[in-house]
């Protein structure tokens, strides 16, 4: 290589380095300003109830009490509005028969709240277990070779084996007259396909039943061979038992016409009539045919001899080699490389999170159930607070889930648990608890104030029906808190020096590198990376942040295009686009 060569060498690779550098360059500042969907963590936050330090419970005393209307007849409404009532007054009455539907229609929701858990932990164990499909398997492609055309030189007497035959020929290949004849001796038939260069240009029919014996011809008498095969009429006259028999016209089935004495019969000579086997020869359908590259044609001038049917058409070249694609044979599951691996992961996402709401709802239902068998004893819902009846609606004109009467009181809210005597050791006077109250959906913090020594008479769902429970009453730390008397709660022992904002968000929006786990958070209008610690995963699908993100932050889906720092971003107030409801 020459030095100016190896120098345009030297610059063209430069120039391909500097153009891949600015295509990089400029991915990178595309997908730094591309716009990024940011949700609310309060929104994804999913608290774990599944801890050993966590108990169930409901909020037993606070400011409101609202007596929401169900479906059964009220026989009375002993309250007025601006009527002081204290714990335990009768507020509703309904007709504690009737009430009965009532604890069907609970025991109906528990069923299908549990038909919903089964089904979204199964669907959450079917999205984990398909293969995304990054990895499905990449099609192959072939070249079959089908070979050359089994093009026959010479048809032969033995090629006839069965009563429909089919041959590739050319115009050249010989048709022997012992072929003809075992055609004609079985009567079947032969399909011949005329190719020319690898391009059929169409078939040739032999009809075997359509080949005659014999026919007559004329021969002058110093013609006749002594070992010819002919048969020669007395006195040469025609032989009325024996017709003879038509010449076939050349285009659909030529025959060889019989020979005609000459108008002026010569001198010294003389002519008889005698039965000849047409087949006399072989044939090369080249004399009667041809082919110009784009058709086929007929000469009918040379047909005589010749018995069969030609259709021609237009040119089909041959095609030797076929290169075809073929997937690879698959029995896993059908839905396998539906769906990419980012969707994959929403979709469990989702299946986990329906799961962890059907859960929640079927507490609350069970809860619902165990006050409803208490009000269908008697009919009688009793205030859990004490207070001023602040509102009393008709119940006759209000509709189911109404609230019909309000009870305001002044006290802090209290949350009461419901502890296992094994665990009270765990539990003390001035402890912090964190609440979580699923109807309301408040969290806060509440300071224990009463350990009661009487075990509760009531079967609380989630324990050891063996041991025996005990009301840990704590009061709510924030004045201004907003809950709902009698919903239920969740509610965690906190230990010393843990701390109390701690929450639990999918798996799948923390990432890790070399320097710990990570989320993608909103800081003011971009999107930046910040690192958190870490505490309990949960079933593989929830984690525990322990510290660096909070309730009021926005995070981002980490696995996008560009979800970069300092990308733009775009604040959501639900998920709706997260999770393509």
């Amino acid at each position: 290589m020459t030095k100016k060569k190896r120098i345009r060498l030297i610059i063209i690779i430069a120039a391909i380095v500097v153009a891949i550098a600015a295509a990089l360059v400029l991915v990178r500042v595309l997908n730094k300003n591309k716009k990024v969907d940011v949700f609310p963590v309060n929104m994804i936050n999913d608290p774990y109830w599944g801890s050993e330090a966590q108990y169930t419970g409901n909020v037993s005393a606070g400011r409101v009490m609202n007596v929401k209307l169900r479906n059964a007849l009220v026989e009375s409404v002993p309250v007025h509005e601006g009527q002081h009532v204290s714990q335990g007054d009768v507020l509703l009455v309904y007709d504690a028969a009737e009430y009965q539907l009532t604890l069907l229609a609970d025991e109906a929701n528990i069923a299908v709240q549990e038909a919903r858990i089964e089904r979204a932990k199964k669907m959450a164990r079917h999205y984990q277990c398909l293969r995304p499909s990054e990895d499905a398997p990449k099609p192959k492609k072939e070249t079959i070779d089908h070979g050359p055309l089994p093009i026959k030189k010479e048809l032969k007497a033995e090629d006839i084996k069965k009563e429909e035959s089919e041959f590739m020929i050319t115009p050249k290949t010989v048709i022997t007259k012992e072929f003809l004849k075992r055609l004609r001796e079985k009567g079947w038939m032969c399909r011949l396909l005329l190719y020319q260069d690898d391009t059929n240009f169409g078939t040739y029919i032999i009809d075997g039943l359509e080949i005659p014996e014999w026919v007559y011809v004329y021969e002058a008498d110093d013609e006749i061979q002594p070992d010819d095969p002919t048969e020669l009429d007395e006195g040469g006259e025609e032989d009325p038992e024996e017709p003879e028999e038509p010449t076939e016209e050349p285009t659909e089935e030529p025959t060889e016409p019989p020979t005609e004495p000459p108008t002026e019969e010569p001198e010294g000579k003389t002519y008889h009539k005698v039965k000849k086997d047409p087949i006399q020869k072989d044939w090369i359908l080249s004399d009667i045919l041809s082919f110009d590259g784009t058709q086929g044609m007929m000469n009918s001038a040379e047909t005589a001899g010749y018995y069969g049917k030609v259709t021609f058409h237009d040119p089909i070249p041959y095609e030797r080699y076929e290169e075809i694609i073929s997937y690879p044979d698959y029995n896993g599951d059908p839905e396998d490389f539906a769906y990419s691996r980012k969707e994959l992961a929403q979709l469990a996402a989702r299946s986990t999170r329906e799961a962890a709401e059907a859960e929640k709802d079927l507490l609350l239902a069970r809860i619902a159930l165990q006050k409803d068998r208490l009000t269908a004893q008697t009919g009688e819902v009793r205030s859990t607070i004490s207070g001023v009846v602040t509102e009393v609606k008709d119940p006759h004109l209000a509709s189911e889930g109404e609230v019909v009467i309000t009870v305001k009181g002044s006290e802090n809210y209290v949350v009461t648990a419901y502890v296992a005597e094994l665990d009270l050791d765990k539990v003390q006077i001035g402890a912090k608890e964190t609440i979580y109250a699923y109807e309301s959906g408040t969290s806060c913090t509440a300071t224990i104030s009463e350990i009661e020594g009487i075990p509760t008479t009531e079967s609380w769902y989630g324990g050891n029906p063996n041991n025996s429970y005990y009301p840990v009453s704590a009061i709510v730390d924030d004045a201004a808190a907003e809950m709902i008397v009698g919903e239920y709660c969740q509610v965690t022992m906190m230990q010393e020096g843990e701390v109390s904002d701690a929450i639990f968000i999918p798996l799948m929006f923390v990432r890790s590198d070399e320097k710990g786990h990570y989320v993608m958070v909103a800081e003011g209008n971009r999107l930046a990376k910040r690192y958190v610690r870490t505490g309990k995963n949960i079933y593989g699908s929830e984690l525990e942040i322990r510290s660096g993100l909070s309730v009021d932050d926005y995070i981002a889906f980490p696995y996008g295009d560009g979800e970069n720092n300092g990308a733009p971003v775009v604040r959501k107030e639900d998920l709706s686009s997260l999770y393509n409801w």
